[in-house]
């Protein structure tokens, strides 16, 4: 998951502590918690420390391979080199989208 959150197309949605398995047990707002819920634990083991440095070789991807990361953002006009559009939005139907439907 932390593979395709680093190298999916914008802002990457991670909160802290997600680059290292903190799940705050699927409760998505803490705040009220003064408890293990909320905590950061600043001493991960070694299966944690593994996570960790598997998300460090990720960022380092993102940063040396520019072709990981977009420069502009999506139009939705052709591009005649590879005759495919950046970006489509697809119906139901499996049609493309425009703007009267």
């Amino acid at each position: 998951m932390l593979a395709t959150l680093i190298l999916s197309q914008g802002t990457p949605m991670l909160a802290a502590g997600d680059e290292f398995g903190r799940s705050q047990n699927g409760n998505n707002n803490t705040y009220c918690h003064a408890n293990e819920i909320s905590w950061v634990n600043w001493r991960p083991d070694e299966e944690l420390q593994a996570l960790i440095q598997f998300f460090r070789r990720l960022t380092e991807l993102l940063h040396l391979y520019p072709v990981v990361r977009r420069s502009r953002f999506f139009t939705g006009e052709m591009n005649p080199d590879i005759d495919v559009k950046d970006v489509t939005w697809i119906d139901a139907n499996g049609l493309e989208m425009n703007p009267e439907t």
